[in-house]
């Protein structure tokens, strides 16, 4: 579970870490978010990226994705991007894990 190492973050990390056993992976952006964004772009237009077909929240989150930075509401994005710039900075990891 990824969760961004800041204010109410930091206050989760706790919470989680005191009432459960789910490993907290901690992670601290840099750059804004149109820089971060910008830099995964390429992973998404490569097409490594899948959404299903058919989810409520499905329509939500390509407009917020297809109008980024111009949304009201960045949530979505700013998750999916420190997710896959997760992802892209720990694959050698990621690959070793699963091959266990």
């Amino acid at each position: 579970n990824l969760i961004e190492a800041k204010a109410s973050g930091q206050q989760l990390v706790q919470e989680l870490r005191k009432n459960s056993d789910l490993p907290i992976i901690q992670i601290v952006p840099h750059d804004d978010k149109l820089t971060r964004f910008h830099r995964i772009v390429p992973i998404i237009e490569s097409e490594r990226v899948f959404l299903p077909n058919q989810a409520v929240w499905l329509s939500d989150f390509e407009y917020e994705i297809l109008m980024f930075p111009e949304t009201r509401h960045d949530d979505q994005v700013d998750s999916t991007v420190q997710y896959l710039q997760w992802v892209r900075n720990n694959i050698a990891r990621v690959v070793a894990t699963r091959s266990l």
